[in-house]
């Protein structure tokens, strides 16, 4: 639910809401997966749409653009042939 995006989509497509189990409950679990049961053909509704696709590449792209100098400079550095001078 911290995600105001991804909670928007969800809010579009379903007439349930989210809950949010308080951890310390001993039942947390059972509601939480009721729920989950509840709303599972909303959520693989939501995950198919065409609102999610455009958010997730989104992302993607964001998280590739400062993690491949990264990732580049650790595969040229992970050989057995010395990469220092």
């Amino acid at each position: 639910m911290g995600q105001s995006m991804r909670f928007a989509i969800f809010n579009d497509i379903s007439k349930h809401k989210l809950l949010v189990v308080a951890g310390i409950r001993f039942s947390s679990m059972i509601v939480m997966l009721k729920r989950f049961k509840l709303i599972k053909l909303q959520l693989q509704s939501m995950v198919i749409s065409e609102q999610w696709c455009c958010y997730r590449d989104d992302v993607v792209d964001y998280i590739f653009t400062f993690t491949d100098p990264i990732y580049s400079r650790l595969r040229f550095c992970d050989t057995d042939k010395p990469c220092l001078h």
